[in-house]
């Protein structure tokens, strides 16, 4: 079962032998299997947290902006985890091929003195009888911006989807998922014009674009029904044979 989805479901057969079980009573019946579905769901969803957790503490050393950190780690990551054709992607960027996704990852040194994610929730389905899955995890970026003395620091939410060959075991899509709202609020100057100048004046505009339609047509649609229901000719009634005696 998912993760988290709260269901279980009755076993009517023996889990190892899958012979039908003696039944007692039905509520102890019930009450037995989904005690055992119960603990077996835990277990399977604890295990993909922790893997998770620990596959998403691996990549998050690839958005790490530290200067005491080895140059060569990152390349080391690269090689380790993504395919020769793997693709990454998020709102800005598409790189291609594990060169160029280095090259992404790298690059970040150039825009920010220090940062990197912090993790906030992962799990890892693996690929049944194979070495692939996929590793989806939430965090939240935050860096310090270069050549910027006052409010040079940006925070945003960030969903990520990395997806793992079953073959290679190796990483064939790298997708980034962000916040649009908290990436523009935590923007020096922007975040101030797009709280209180972008977001209030495009609600007013849609408003003022299409509130006064929407207005008409609400207060059209109850004559207009009216106006139908009297167009409409009346019912009429069912006229009965006379019965004819002979």
């Amino acid at each position: 079962p998912a993760c988290g989805s709260g269901r279980r479901t009755p076993r009517t057969s023996s889990p190892s032998t899958g012979e039908p079980t003696p039944r007692s009573s039905p509520g102890s019946e019930a009450g037995s299997y989904r005690s055992a579905e119960s603990v077996q769901s835990h277990t399977h969803c604890s295990r993909a947290v922790e893997v998770g957790m620990q596959w998403a503490s691996v990549v998050a050393d690839l958005y790490k902006v530290d200067a005491a950190m080895d140059p060569n780690k990152k390349h080391s990551l690269i090689a380790g985890l993504y395919s020769a054709e793997a693709v990454y992607r998020d709102p800005l960027v598409e790189a291609q091929g594990s060169p160029s996704i280095l090259s992404n990852f790298t690059s970040l040194s150039s825009i920010a003195k220090s940062g990197g994610l912090e993790i906030v929730h992962a799990a890892f389905s693996p690929e049944t009888g194979t070495s692939g899955g996929t590793l989806r995890f939430e965090a939240v970026a935050t860096y310090k911006l270069r050549y910027l003395p006052v409010m040079n620091t940006v925070t945003w939410q960030q969903w990520t989807t990395i997806v793992f060959d079953g073959e290679t075991g190796l990483a064939t899509s790298h997708t980034d998922h962000w916040s649009l709202e908290s990436l523009l609020s935590a923007l020096p100057v922007v975040g101030r014009v797009y709280r209180n100048v972008l977001r209030p004046t495009a609600g007013k505009l849609v408003h003022k674009l299409l509130g006064n339609s929407v207005s008409r047509l609400a207060l059209a649609t109850p004559r207009t029904i009216g106006l139908l229901e009297a167009a409409s000719p009346a019912p009429s009634k069912p006229v009965l044979a006379k019965r004819i005696t002979p």
